[in-house]
């Protein structure tokens, strides 16, 4: 695929939502911090493959609307992470996004966290970081 037609395939996609911001990295203090942090990951991985990327980006799909926590523009695939959310819900947003979702966890299964606190501005919130 050339520059053009990669563009061309970037911007069909980005087409499919609103409130879109490419190759930024949007915090929703709403979020845990391990989620915020995968957030990063998959971006940072997804600028150095040369691709595009938006975050927390708003859509409306078949009447509802939605929003995702990382979308490729390249690949047109959207990343939701789980943290505290549960895989059926993920499951039912299948019906109603735009394009084909791939869970990420925010912890790798069997891997060991610890608690720490932290501060924000409406006072000091509860998360969780992998420990070696």
């Amino acid at each position: 695929m050339n520059q053009r037609e990669a563009m061309i395939n970037r911007n069909n996609t980005a087409r499919l939502f609103r409130n879109l911001k490419r190759n930024c990295v949007r915090i929703n203090v709403g979020n845990s911090y391990a989620h915020e942090l995968k957030k990063f990951d998959l971006a940072y991985a997804t600028l150095m493959n040369g691709e595009e990327f938006a975050t927390e980006c708003e859509f409306t799909f078949h009447g509802k609307n939605g929003r995702c926590d990382f979308v490729n523009l390249d690949t047109g695939i959207i990343y939701e992470i789980l943290n505290s959310e549960s895989e059926e819900s993920i499951n039912l947003k299948k019906e109603f996004y735009p394009l084909p979702i791939e869970k990420v966890y925010a912890f790798k299964k069997d891997v060991k966290t610890e608690t720490i606190f932290f501060k924000t501005r409406k006072g000091v919130k509860k998360g969780k970081k992998e420990v070696n």
